[in-house]
This record gives C-alpha cells, structure tokens and sequence, in this order.
C-alpha cells in the first residue's frame, strides 16, 4: 500500500478534539486564551458532485459575480492543480489595516493525489451511513479508507484575513460585540455546543452573498457539432476523472498535443450546459440549509463586507 498521510484535511476533527488541542496550545492558561487574537480564520468544505471538478471551475471562471468581482485562476507550481478565486478587500476606516477575503474553489482529490502521491485517504473516523452510502465502491470498510480517484470532490474555502474580518465572528459566537475573536470564544462555543454550526451558516452565508446569490446562472447551450474522430475523445474524457493528468501529459508532448488536447476539453465541457453544472452546485452546497441559529438576524449585513 502507498504510504498515507493520515494529517489530511478531509475529515474535520470532532470538536471536543479541537477543544483539546486549543486548549494545550495556550496551556491550559484562560489568561493567554482571551488575550491571542486571531488574526486569520479559514473556513472550507467538500462537495461530492457528479461532474468533473475540471467543469464545475471552467463554467465558474465564466460566471459573474456580486459587486462586480472578477474570478481569476492560478495553478500550483507543478500545474497539477488549478484554482479559481474570488478576492474582496475592506480597509478599515479607523486605520491602515485591510481585511482580505478570499474564496478558492479547487478539486481536492488532485490536490491530495499532488501532495501524498496516492488516492488512498486513511479515514480518522468513522462515516455515517449516508456517506458510506454516497461513496458506494470507494469505501472500503475493512481498512477504513476512501479511494479518491473516481470521485469529483469540489473544495471550497473561505479565507478571511485581519480582525476586522473575524469581529464579527466574535460577535456571532459571543452575543456581543467584541475588538476582536480570541481563542476564547473559540472554546466557549464549543462548550455551548454550537462552534461548528454557527460557522457553517457563516461559511454558507459569505457564499450566498458574494457567489451564489441566485439558483439559476445561465442559459442552455446547444452542445457543438463535430467530427466522429473528436466525438469519441471528447466521451472519453468527459467520463474520465483524471483530466489534469491528460493535461499534463499532453503539455509534455509539445505545443501540438497540447493545443489539440484544449480544444476537446473545450468540447467536452458543451457536453453539460454551463446551467446545469451551476445548479449542480447550488443544491448540493444549500441542500437542508436552515440558518435558524443567528442571535441577531443582522449579522450577515455586518460581517459581509464588500
């Protein structure tokens, strides 16, 4: 078996471990607990989705967006791996200090296989009956491990940067207002049994906001018509998981092969409307959603700043 990472980030810990390792960091010390000030806060979750990643941020690079913003893509430096992001930023009026928001959207299982070199993900806890059930062959009960390489998992990630992004976080967990979050308050809401939840509304909220404002984005396309020979390499591809590994395989056979191989993963991406990929999305990253927890239905105005 390849050798696992087991300090992956695909299984969030339980909260009384979070509680635990929070609390030996600032040991064990109330004092140095309310006195460290967060100064950065990342909030992310996987989707497990029927389309390819590789589509799901093709058809996002060509969304707009709330407030005018601008999706832009980057790759890591070995080209495995592509994100597109958003990036929103507010100056304090009191000072020079600017809290950055960014919102990344990148496929995590080529993120994994690029830094542990395997597609077998050591499970640190056990599933619930309805995950083993989402992730039918992939789960293999009796090693407790996840084979990632057929599964299109869509990760998106929240980072917020600078108290005056996180204040109101404080607020939100405290009932409050407050200068800025500590670890404190981290864990008093875990003691009170609502850390997880009230940041998962938060985290739901940002991307209402400033992503998915609207379950519907565009108008369906007529898929293309094209030759026999391109017909069957764009099936291919639009059924396989491993599209960044084509890529870079052709990349590495020279201009040619790499042209030829962007314009079939141009076709291939017609094959599902740009509309069905967005409400794709939506329902899976709103489905069940009830933000009922807030202690003041004001929050949100407060803490999205554009």
């Amino acid at each position: 078996m390849p050798n696992c990472n087991k300090n992956h980030n695909l299984q969030m810990p339980e909260e009384s471990l979070l509680y635990e390792a929070l609390a030996n960091i600032t040991l064990n010390k109330e004092k140095f607990q309310k006195e460290v000030k967060l100064t950065r806060l990342d909030l992310c979750e996987d989707f497990l989705l029927s389309s390819p990643v590789s589509e799901v941020l093709e058809m996002l690079t060509k969304c707009t967006f709330p407030y005018g913003k601008t999706p832009k893509t980057e790759q890591t430096d070995d080209e495995n791996v592509s994100t597109v992001y958003l990036e929103s930023t507010h100056k304090n009026p009191d000072s020079d200090i600017e809290g950055t928001m960014i919102i990344r959207f990148y496929d995590k299982v080529a993120e994994y296989y690029s830094k542990y070199n395997t597609y077998i993900l050591p499970l640190k806890s056990s599933l619930s009956e309805d995950e083993i059930s989402m992730l039918g062959d992939a789960y293999n009960k009796e090693t407790n491990t996840v084979y990632l390489e057929n599964l299109n998992i869509l990760r998106i990630e929240i980072e917020l940067h600078q108290s005056i992004r996180l204040k109101p976080i404080a607020k939100e967990l405290t009932g409050l207002y407050q200068d800025y979050l500590s670890i404190r308050h981290l864990l008093e809401a875990i003691l009170k049994g609502y850390l997880y939840k009230k940041l998962d509304i938060i985290y739901k909220e940002i991307l209402k906001k400033y992503v998915f404002q609207h379950n519907q984005a565009f108008q369906i396309k007529e898929p293309k018509k094209i030759s026999g020979i391109r017909e069957l390499s764009v099936k291919l591809l639009s059924q396989s998981a491993n599209c960044y590994k084509y890529k870079i395989a052709a990349m590495n056979r020279g201009k040619n092969s790499n042209n030829n191989f962007n314009a079939i993963s141009k076709l291939a991406r017609v094959e599902k409307s740009n509309s069905e990929l967005y409400q794709e999305i939506y329902n899976e990253i709103f489905k069940n959603y009830n933000p009922t927890i807030f202690n003041d239905e004001n929050i949100i105005c407060d803490f999205l700043l554009v």
